[in-house]
């Protein structure tokens, strides 16, 4: 069985941009209602590589931690200033992950793949029109 950096076609990594642009990359190939058995193992490796990612950011958490206790105060300040700002960028990073998926799912960019996935409506200039004013487009597009 193929790992999961395999599937994805990269090298391990922590770095959650290059594992969601190879999962872009790889879900191309796959269309979920046609191979839906690769489509399913190429979401299970995206999802279990992000979950790497965490472990790394998590151990490289506890590094700081362990570390911070060998620092006098002014130098354990500082790097609890560290910790929560890289606590904070997770947190907003799973928040656009989150934003992202819903719109796959339901949104915007499900709308989108729609389009682009049928032949007669990739052409159209109304749906396109439709498209760029509906509500999800609108939606996402002013809460960036």
């Amino acid at each position: 069985m193929n790992s999961i950096w395999e599937i994805l076609g990269i090298q391990p990594t922590d770095n959650k941009r290059e594992i969601r642009a190879a999962y872009s990359e790889k879900a191309k190939q796959f269309h979920p209602e046609e191979e839906s058995e690769a489509f399913e193992r190429l979401h299970r490796a995206y999802e279990q590589a992000l979950e790497y990612g965490n472990q790394q950011f998590n151990y490289v958490v506890n590094q700081k931690n362990y570390s911070q206790s060998n620092h006098n105060q002014d130098n354990c300040n500082q790097d609890i200033e560290k910790k929560q700002d890289i606590e904070l960028l997770l947190r907003l990073e799973q928040e656009e992950e989150k934003k992202l998926e819903e719109s796959r799912r339901f949104g915007a960019l499900k709308q989108l793949i729609e389009i682009f996935e049928d032949p007669k409506k990739i052409n159209n200039a109304e749906i396109w029109k439709k498209f760029f004013i509906s509500e999800e487009f609108l939606r996402e597009q002013n809460s960036k």
